[in-house]
């Protein structure tokens, strides 16, 4: 079986060290160091022998887990005045008939005024064991209106508030999360901006494989040895 050429663990972007974990390697930094992008974190590079005896340098594909405290920037805006969909009055639903790329909508619904279409589900059709060359759509028309909808400006910033927060959580992984946010607004007559600064608690580690091994594939181990 090939075996991963050796690795270091390096961070993907400045922070202040956590906590780290290494599962291989050696550990090139602790809590509280500050660490800037392309940093080894956890080395490849190990030390290993018998007490008394010579030590000899392996290297192995580093693995483990490194959390850091990083920060981020993230600007929304939100107008003073919006045009809203106001749903309303009968829905209808339809059902199409899809043979491939191709569509027959044999009876169509007649809707009056604006509306909304939203696709519920698709089907493939059979018979027993039989897979049949088509399937059905089913999707529904639902009408609405249109509105003007005002905020006010502490509206505008409570709604910021939670565009940031969200846009400033895509992305993370289970376990990491937003630890605090700090917002300034700037306030136009026809809309508000927040400018976040957003800390993050998240892993910042990354595999990069040592450049003396990139072109090197050995498929009968994964350490790779060094004598001293």
């Amino acid at each position: 079986m090939k075996k991963r050429p050796p690795c270091d663990i390096i961070a993907e972007k400045d922070g202040v060290v956590e906590k780290i974990t290494a599962a291989k390697g050696t550990p090139m930094v602790q809590a509280g160091d500050v660490v800037q992008a392309g940093d080894v974190l956890i080395s490849a590079e190990v030390q290993v022998g018998l007490e008394g005896e010579p030590m000899r340098t392996e290297y192995v594909a580093a693995s483990g887990s490194v959390r850091a405290k990083t920060w981020a920037e993230v600007t929304e805006e939100q107008m003073l005045t919006e045009t809203e969909k106001v749903f309303g009055g009968k829905e209808k639903e339809n059902h199409v008939l899809l043979f491939g790329e191709r569509e027959m909508d044999f009876i169509k619904p007649r809707m009056e005024g604006d509306f909304e279409k939203e696709v519920l589900e698709e089907k493939n059709m059979g018979l027993g064991d039989w897979t049949l060359p088509f399937s059905v759509r089913r999707e529904v028309y639902r009408p609405y209106e249109t509105a003007e909808k005002t905020y006010t400006v502490e509206e505008a910033k409570a709604l910021l508030e939670t565009k940031c927060q969200e846009k400033a959580a895509q992305g993370l992984m289970e376990g990491e999360t937003v630890q605090q946010t700090q917002t300034r607004y700037e306030v136009y007559t026809d809309r508000v901006r927040a400018v976040c600064e957003a800390t993050l608690s998240e892993e910042i580690g990354k595999k990069q494989v040592r450049k003396e091994f990139d072109a090197e594939d050995e498929p009968n181990g994964e350490n790779h040895s060094v004598g001293k």
